[in-house]
């Protein structure tokens, strides 16, 4: 990488990224996000660890390894510095995903997450991008010292909303789960309508033994279940889990999405399980 940011998911096998000024090696089964001159760290490269373990090695060979919400931090000519502790990120409570406001009818949105006063500051952005693009933030502020936002209806229009801590020395949580909430005129609240069943995709199970690990991604809001079990989701409805078989011969694994308007996407995979 030379500039710009990315997020490392490793299921199975550990993942390299090099930069001008470290080579950071992600393990198995982590999730790692790197920032390299971007923004306020734009003579910086930014190593966040927010599942599982990593190691950043500088051209000195200075080497340091992270674990699980750790973060560490290189200036421009490699030098590393102390790892830092990374915060949790607040949990989205209100509007219920979906929620629908009506311009002119409506004139305040109340948003609301898990909140103590040990946490700090929040920042809160509110985008019409399910990916948060920065031409299309509405609200981007990160001065937020309680459990809750008002907004005034402005436009119609689909939503998404998501919120972080800052804690010492400024670290930045990961983003929580992504919440949306529509706005609507009298005229096009049947144009926002939602009859779509949500994307599900994942990858054939992984097996081991009676294991069987499941990875996919569904819409950002669903609530994925396999075998009727609930399934936790990043913040981009990434998934990943490990069902466990003890019936012998074949069986079925019921994956399935269910959107907040009640659309429902649903697979089947047969899996064989030998007792020795």
């Amino acid at each position: 990488m030379k500039v710009g940011r990315i997020n490392v998911y490793t299921s199975g096998s550990p993942s390299t990224v090099t930069t001008d000024s470290t080579q950071t090696r992600v393990e198995e089964d982590s999730q790692v996000a790197l920032n390299v001159g971007v923004g306020e760290e734009s003579d910086r490269t930014v190593i966040a660890t927010y599942k599982g373990r990593a190691s950043v090695r500088n051209p000195a060979g200075q080497e340091i390894t992270m674990s699980s919400r750790e973060q560490v931090v290189a200036t421009a000519d490699g030098a590393l510095g102390a790892k830092q502790q990374i915060p949790d990120p607040p949990r989205p409570l209100d509007p219920q995903n979906n929620e629908g406001y009506e311009l002119g009818k409506d004139t305040s949105i109340l948003l609301r997450w898990g909140y103590s006063s040990e946490m700090g500051i929040i920042r809160l952005q509110v985008s019409r991008s399910q990916r948060f693009i920065e031409d299309l933030i509405d609200v981007d502020v990160a001065s937020l010292r309680k459990g809750w936002a008002r907004l005034r209806p402005a436009a119609p229009g689909v939503y998404y909303w998501r919120v972080a801590t800052i804690g010492d020395e400024a670290v930045q949580s990961d983003w929580s789960a992504v919440r949306k909430f529509q706005i609507f005129s009298g005229s096009r609240q049947r144009l926002l309508e939602d009859t779509t069943p949500p994307e599900l995709v994942y990858s054939p199970p992984q097996q081991l033994g009676q294991m069987f690990i499941i990875e996919g991604q569904s819409e950002v809001g669903a609530a994925v279940t396999i075998n009727g079990e609930a399934v936790e989701q990043d913040g981009e409805g990434r998934f990943r889990k490990t069902v466990e078989v003890t019936k012998e011969g074949w069986n079925e694994l019921v994956i399935a999405a269910v959107d907040p308007s009640g659309n429902r996407t649903e697979y089947i995979e047969r899996v064989y399980v030998e007792v020795y």
